[in-house]
């Protein structure tokens, strides 16, 4: 999701570019067989995905394996007993048979148990064989893909990049200081989760001119090196996005994926955060990062796989399913969203995997008192510091996810 300051040039003619968040989706093309596998399965959801049902009988669905973890995809079903799976790995982009899977049932659900035997984390896909073909969507429902573990991590480490020249952070004293105090406000927020945060951070090419990152559809590479098992934030001058109505620029807080590929080493697996934003940081004032403290959980919380709490109509169109409205927990408050937060990103891409993403805009929804506005995962960003709460069970899933990957 991607955030972008109140104070932005042409805020009030692009406010649906203003404070967002973005979680990305991943394209494999079979050329073989001239199917395009883009929809994506994510681990653990609790989002409907009944939308998903035709896709996996005409040509899969797609998902991330963890090496060393068990999974279990389920396919919800009072009449299907005998259907069998066929899972594939990808090389060169092409899929290649991995296994094919009994169901077991039991009456009301058939579940297809297995695990990757990669060596580092990877997308699969699965397409279901039923006996009588393309007959069988209709007695389909909902899809999940959960991991079998029951483990739960209490340790989240991140790593703090900050990339070339930074106009409100001029010097390496300015960005020690915010490091810490940003590792601070974010380690206040993840507390009362039982998480605890660890951070550490490094200064990359400092003199370097500043960059101005693009928030698009292309992948973007930057400078600096990981550091295995933590998640990575990227901190650069200025995120930029166009309104292609308006011809207007606005400036975004920060992105991320939802659901990266693995915590370290996929190129896309990172958080970008703007330091533009920052002018009052440099003046000593820590409330600048007490809020991109905020933006920054929030796009991890995407990092990790949570949606947000009630999906955005732009959501629903990069997902391709109007099924996931909301996020599927019943401990989250669901409300009515105004259409006007749509807002169609691009379908296009340069090279690489396509990453769409999905938005975290300002506007009157703030005082929408049907909405659960201090919800971390809120899809509208209010400027309030009290947008940093979790309900039980999104603090479960934030968990189960976080040791699913290598914590």
């Amino acid at each position: 999701m991607t955030r972008m300051p109140r104070n932005a040039s042409a805020a009030a003619s692009l406010s649906l570019a203003l404070l967002m968040s973005a979680c990305g989706t991943f394209t494999i093309d079979d050329p073989s067989t001239g199917k395009n596998v883009d929809r994506r399965v994510y681990v653990n959801d609790q989002a409907a995905n009944d939308s998903l049902t035709p896709t996996i009988v005409k040509t899969g669905v797609k998902f991330v394996l963890q090496p060393g973890r068990d999974y279990d995809l389920t396919l919800e079903s009072t009449a299907r007993t005998s259907d069998q799976l066929s899972v594939y790995y990808f090389n060169d982009g092409i899929p290649r048979l991995f296994r094919t899977l009994a169901s077991a049932s039991d009456g009301s659900r058939e579940v297809f148990s297995f695990s990757s035997d990669q060596p580092s984390a990877e997308f699969f896909m699965a397409q279901l064989r039923p006996p009588e073909g393309l007959q069988a969507i209709s007695s389909l429902h909902r899809i999940t893909l959960a991991s079998a573990s029951v483990l739960a991590a209490d340790t989240l480490h991140v790593r703090l990049i900050f990339v070339r020249f930074l106009r409100t952070l001029p010097d390496s004293a300015s960005k020690i200081d915010f490091a810490k105090n940003l590792f601070v406000e974010m380690g206040k927020i993840y507390s009362p989760f039982g998480i605890v945060l660890q951070g550490s951070f490094d200064i990359v090419e400092p003199a370097g001119a500043a960059i101005n990152f693009p928030f698009s559809n292309s992948f973007v590479p930057l400078p600096g090196n990981r550091v295995l098992n933590n998640a990575h934030l990227y901190m650069v001058d200025s995120i930029s996005i166009g309104d292609p109505g308006s011809g207007l620029v606005g400036e975004v807080l920060g992105f991320a994926p939802r659901e990266v590929v693995d915590l370290d080493t996929h190129r896309e697996s990172r958080v970008l955060l703007s330091s533009r934003v920052l002018k009052g940081f440099s003046k000593g004032d820590p409330a600048a990062a007490t809020s991109l403290a905020i933006t920054a959980t929030h796009e991890l919380g995407h990092f990790f796989g949570l949606r947000h709490t009630v999906s955005t109509r732009h959501d629903l169109l990069q997902d391709d399913d109007f099924s996931n409205n909301e996020d599927g927990f019943t401990d989250t408050r669901f409300c009515q969203l105004d259409i006007a937060l749509a807002k169609t990103a691009s379908p296009t891409w340069v090279d690489g995997p396509r990453t769409p993403y999905c938005l975290r805009m300002a506007d009157n929804s703030c005082t929408n008192v049907s909405c659960e506005i201090d919800n971390l995962m809120y899809p509208v960003d209010c400027g309030r510091g009290t947008q940093i709460h979790l309900s039980t069970q999104q603090i479960a899933f934030l968990k189960k996810n976080l040791a699913t990957y290598k914590h």
